[in-house]
């Protein structure tokens, strides 16, 4: 091997130094950005974790509304017709009072 062979030797050498420097940059920085990519999915998980959960509590109180809901309505129903028959029993009461006045 001649001095001019070792010379170009020691410029490729030189040259893929370099290079591997370069791609491990490279690589460090896709390390990085795969972490923060990692962190970035799990916060997201955690909060569709948290959305649903959410969601979940807010149906179960849909379905308890919706029943106490059902529940006023037939209270108001009954006292709808309570309240009808306590008029009819007035109106009938008054007529035996005018009855029993005249």
């Amino acid at each position: 091997m001649g001095l001019e062979s070792l010379e170009q030797s020691n410029k490729d050498c030189t040259k893929a130094q370099s290079e591997n420097e370069s791609l491990n940059k490279a690589c460090d920085a896709l390390k990085t950005e795969l972490g923060n990519v990692r962190e970035n999915f799990e916060e997201k998980s955690n909060q569709y974790a948290k959305a649903m959960d959410d969601i979940s509590n807010l149906n179960t109180a849909k379905t308890g509304l919706e029943k106490k809901s059902k529940d006023l309505e037939e209270e108001l129903s009954t006292s709808r017709s309570e309240g009808a028959n306590l008029s009819a029993l007035n109106s009938e009461l008054t007529v035996q009072l005018s009855g029993l006045q005249g």
